[in-house]
């Protein structure tokens, strides 16, 4: 129940969204926020978004990853 709570104060949003990759900022109450990093999956027709693959405290370093992987 407490766990519950925890998640549904806690901030969650979208930062950056392309056809393969996913960048959430995570805030906690009184805390810096952090970001993650989550990949586009594919089977047949469906597609969601995977668990976490990455994470960080600055934004910069998770999108030079993204951009280092689409430029690829």
């Amino acid at each position: 129940m407490i766990l519950c709570l925890m998640t549904k104060r806690d901030k969650n949003r979208i930062v950056y969204e392309d056809e393969n990759w996913q960048i959430q900022e995570h805030c906690d109450r009184g805390y810096l926020p952090w970001f993650t990093l989550h990949k586009r999956r594919h089977f047949l027709r469906w597609s969601w978004w995977s668990s976490m693959q990455q994470w960080s405290i600055r934004y910069e370093t998770l999108s030079e990853f993204v951009d280092r992987w689409n430029n690829f």
